[in-house]
């Protein structure tokens, strides 16, 4: 009956799917890759799609019904073709044409494709697509992680210039992890501290402040994280709220429509990533206490649980009818 279909083995693709897989009925997973191009596959009644859909992709995998999983990422790339991944002469196929309904995951890309001329009866708005996850409150550590996000573009140097500047001598120590070597903020790092050696090649320290590339060594600090800061692109945002809303770990990120739905209004949030505002959101931030922070976490992970159930609902009811 059902078939969830995703790109390639991405890691992204990949926990998007773990996060979303057990609120839908029993199903078949596509991982696809373009090697699957002899292979016949059964006609199901409903395909979905997370993120994007290639014309291989709707050739192969026959259905009655296709979804489409989006988030912002689809309305600001302006997606409106199924994705061509070797050249033809005959004309790209519109998507619009072959998707009969949109799951969007935020109420922006619901009005953007609703004004785009979308049939509002293809629209079916998810607020909080996660299964419920219970974790105990354990997080009493002093780090604060800030991961870079690849799709970000934004000046993520500022936040090393702003620890740098103003809260070098605090207690709280602060990871920045990032992705490539190459990253602006290292070479910063490098130039600023005069640094020329890595421990290990991957990671490095500096009073409270600690960066590493590899994902073993988060794991060794992960429990004694007690606050992150998100300023993820859209492609990435909403999923990294959710997996730190339901970790137990205090938030601060930005101010948009996504926080403003899933975070208690107790939450700090910044509406430019500027070396002043984020002085004023960390100043701000360290004279919370732990019990108005606790408080300000499950509030958080109740609200979220809300928006999850409403979501399970609509699912339940769009799978029933």
């Amino acid at each position: 009956m059902l078939r969830i279909i995703y790109d390639y083995k991405l890691s992204k693709l990949e926990k998007q799917y773990n996060y979303i897989k057990n609120i839908f009925p029993p199903h078949e997973l596509i991982i696809y890759d373009n090697n699957q191009t002899n292979i016949i596959y059964p006609h199901k009644k409903y395909n979905i799609y997370i993120d994007s859909i290639s014309e291989n992709q709707y050739f192969l995998y026959p259905s009655e019904f296709n979804i489409l999983i989006i988030n912002d990422e689809y309305v600001i790339t302006n997606n409106k073709y199924l994705r061509r991944e070797s050249y033809q002469k005959n004309p790209l196929i519109p998507l619009d044409k072959i998707i009969n309904f949109y799951f969007c995951l935020t109420k922006y890309s619901y009005n953007i494709l609703k004004k785009n001329g979308i049939d509002k009866k293809k629209l079916l708005l998810l607020n909080g697509l996660m299964p419920k996850i219970d974790k105990s409150l354990q997080n009493s550590g002093k780090y604060i992680l800030y991961e870079i996000d690849i799709y970000s573009q934004q000046d993520n140097i500022n936040i090393l210039k702003t620890w740098l500047k103003y809260f070098i001598h605090r207690p709280e120590k602060l990871i920045i992890k990032y992705i490539y070597e190459k990253e602006d903020i290292i070479t910063e790092f490098k130039k600023i501290l005069q640094l020329h050696k890595l421990f290990d090649n991957k990671i490095y320290f500096y009073k409270n402040i600690i960066l590493f590339n590899d994902d073993k060594y988060l794991l060794n600090y992960i429990n004694d994280i007690s606050t992150v800061i998100i300023n993820n692109s859209n492609y990435n945002f909403i999923y990294k709220l959710y997996e730190y809303i339901f970790d137990y770990k205090y938030i601060i990120t930005k101010n948009n429509d996504i926080s403003q739905k899933n975070l208690d209004k107790s939450n700090i949030l910044f509406n430019t990533f500027t070396e002043n505002e984020l002085n004023i959101t960390l100043n701000s931030f360290f004279q919370l206490d732990n019990v108005k922070k606790k408080e300000t976490i499950n509030k958080n992970k109740n609200k979220l649980n809300k928006n999850i159930k409403a979501t399970n609902k609509k699912i339940d009811n769009f799978f029933k009818n």
